[in-house]
């Protein structure tokens, strides 16, 4: 005899889905949104079932109502099966021949129709996307800007990221671009997507693109500046979405939650609440995502108003998802009122970053701070709508910290390059009050700064003037960006060793040093991606604690693989075993030898009993006052 739950099983496995449906009246087609998948729906529109095949299960969800889900049982169960009897009374014929030979005849059939209605489909979606999407409106979602001195009436010129694109329209209507800076990179809008955002295959290409379907019906080609005399066909286009932008959920509401999520995991908590009504989520295909507003600011006393919104969320892999919705203009975190300080970045994403780190390292400067997102790369919307924001309401100081990117394939950064261009912008709209330009200290983004203090327990604010999240130099009127000024800056090694370490020594006791008294710096050396920059700290250190007592012996270094990543390392002084300094903090560097030079010390590490110094800084690491050693 058969077990009940086994029986349940092979209703499951070995009685085809699709074929069963089918014959209940259910029309299946191709689910194009799952490789492999079916989809079926009931005569009446109610449901539209999704069926795979996982392992040798078949699973059904219903898209119209996410409670009816399972397998061909629950399928049973929901459609008159009071209890399990009755599934099993109406499920067991067809287990029996022939019953079960037509249904498996049937639904090899399916399946062939299927694939080639799967494959036409997709062919036909494919042209959808490079004929329905306008490319130049794509390529504005994704930052590139608009050059109208260089495009005509057939052919746009848009640069950005993967540099200099030519667009143009083809007779059969199909989008083309071509990359005046590579050779290799060019054809229509699937394969932008491979070349520029990473798509690895048409499957991911088709994810991309299918939201934009249907997305830019009112969108107008773009005018050449030689049109310029011409009336704008573009002017009054740019709709007013403050009312579907009020629609969206706040942050604080139950749908939003995965947008909260993904804010959390970004290290975003902290000061959501000041700019709550410029962030939203926004809820696409399935996927929730973080919504900020996008403002137009336009000449004159006429009301700033709505334009889009940045779209930011989780994506596919470790990729997250970028969009936009409408139109660009500048996205304002705060409201620009008296002295106020106004910082400029790159996206939404970057300012809120921008914001948690000013209030962890100067929350008198957040207080008073407006944080404004570009978008992305800076168009002519943003140019406009930023001048016009400082004409209204003239800032205290203007900071504008665009990402950290390394050089192109042009040996440009785009960072670098659209800096140069909002500081000329900025300069030309009339503004001569002060003006810096700022970048992270380590990584190429605020958010990427941010999270990487947050797991090293840094986000406090450290003695001193100086910051460990950015550099920062003053720009001066009438001169560019002094990039080598700032390059300097960034290679300068944190912690400023005079700044962090007095305040070190000054807090431990003082003490004589007796002749021959040794100072040891014991250091783990780990596989950090900043490694060597704070190992060049801990030598700074090292050099800032001989030099505040000369009668101090330079220190001897041991390095030893610890294969920890950022270990703490401790300066001690010891004498008869009793330890009289404390602590820092650091790892090692792959340039050790030239790292001992530097330090000039007077001791040989080479024949330093290792065992012997190990023993004596474990020994004495108790009784130390401020000492600590992570092991």
């Amino acid at each position: 005899m058969v077990n009940d739950s086994e029986e349940l099983r092979r209703f499951a496995r070995n009685i085809p889905l699709p074929a069963f449906l089918e014959q209940q009246g259910y029309v299946c087609t191709p689910d194009m949104q799952y490789p492999g998948a079916v989809e079926a729906r009931s005569d009446d529109g109610s449901e539209r079932l999704s069926i795979s095949r996982k392992g040798d299960v078949w699973l059904y969800n219903d898209r119209n109502d996410p409670r009816n889900k399972g397998t061909i049982v629950n399928w049973a169960q929901r459609h008159g099966a009071a209890n399990l009897g009755e599934v099993r009374k109406r499920l067991r014929p067809l287990l029996k021949d022939p019953a079960q030979q037509r249904l498996n005849t049937a639904q090899e059939v399916i399946g062939a129709n299927l694939e080639q209605a799967r494959r036409t489909a997709g062919q036909a979606e494919l042209e959808r996307f490079v004929r329905d999407i306008p490319l130049p409106a794509f390529l504005e979602q994704h930052g590139y800007v608009y050059d109208a001195r260089e495009s005509s009436n057939n052919s746009f010129k848009y640069r950005g990221e993967a540099g200099v694109l030519l667009v143009s329209r083809q007779r059969d209507d199909t989008w083309v671009y071509w990359n005046a800076t590579n050779e290799a990179d060019k054809g229509t809008i699937t394969q932008f997507c491979h070349n520029n955002l990473g798509a690895a295959n048409l499957g991911e290409v088709r994810k991309m693109l299918r939201p934009e379907l249907g997305g830019d019906a009112g969108w107008a080609p773009p005018l050449p500046a030689r049109n310029a005399a011409a009336p704008d066909r573009r002017a009054g286009q740019v709709a007013d979405r403050g009312a579907p932008w009020r629609e969206l959920p706040g942050l604080d509401q139950t749908v939003a939650a995965p947008a909260r999520y993904y804010l959390n995991q970004r290290g975003l908590d902290q000061t959501l609440g000041r700019f709550g009504d410029a962030v939203r989520a926004e809820r696409i295909k399935g996927w929730t995502n973080v919504a900020v507003a996008h403002w137009q600011y336009p000449d004159g006393a006429a009301a700033a108003f709505i334009s889009g919104w940045e779209r930011k969320g989780q994506g596919t892999g470790e990729r997250s998802f970028s969009g936009f919705a409408g139109k660009r203009g500048i996205a304002v975190l705060g409201q620009p009122e008296g002295d106020y300080l106004l910082n400029i970045c790159e996206s939404g994403i970057d300012a809120l970053s921008h914001a948690e780190l000013d209030q962890a390292f100067a929350p008198d400067e957040a207080a008073r701070s407006v944080y404004v997102s570009t978008g992305g790369m800076v168009g002519r919307a943003a140019e406009q709508s930023l001048n016009a924001l400082i004409r209204r309401h003239p800032p205290a100081h203007i900071r504008i910290g665009m990402d950290a990117d390394p050089p192109n394939r042009q040996g440009r950064s785009p960072g670098r390059m659209m800096t140069d261009q909002l500081v000329e912008a900025i300069r030309e709209g009339g503004y001569a009050g002060p003006l810096s330009v700022e970048q992270p200290r380590d990584k190429k983004d605020w958010n990427d700064q941010l999270r990487l203090l947050r797991d090293r327990g840094e986000l406090t604010a450290p003695p001193g003037p100086a910051r460990p999240d950015q550099v920062r130099v003053a720009v001066e009127p009438g001169q560019p960006v002094d990039w080598d000024a700032v390059q300097k800056r960034a290679d300068e090694p944190w912690p400023p060793v005079a700044a962090r370490h007095a305040g070190l020594n000054a807090a431990a006791p003082a003490r004589d040093t007796p002749p021959g008294e040794k100072t040891y710096l014991y250091y783990e050396a780990g596989s950090g991606p900043d490694s060597g920059q704070r190992f060049d700290s801990a030598v700074g250190a090292a050099a800032a604690f001989h030099a505040a007592d000369p009668a101090r012996q330079p220190s001897i270094i041991r390095a030893h693989d610890g294969g920890a990543g950022v270990i703490a390392y401790t300066t001690c002084t010891t004498r008869d075993g009793q330890t009289t300094h404390g602590k820092s903090w650091g790892d090692a560097d792959p340039d050790f030898a030239a790292a001992m030079a530097a330090l000039e010390h007077s001791g040989d590490p080479e024949k330093t009993p290792r065992p012997a110094m190990d023993a004596e800084l474990e020994t004495n690491a108790p009784n130390w006052d401020d000492a600590e050693l992570e092991r």
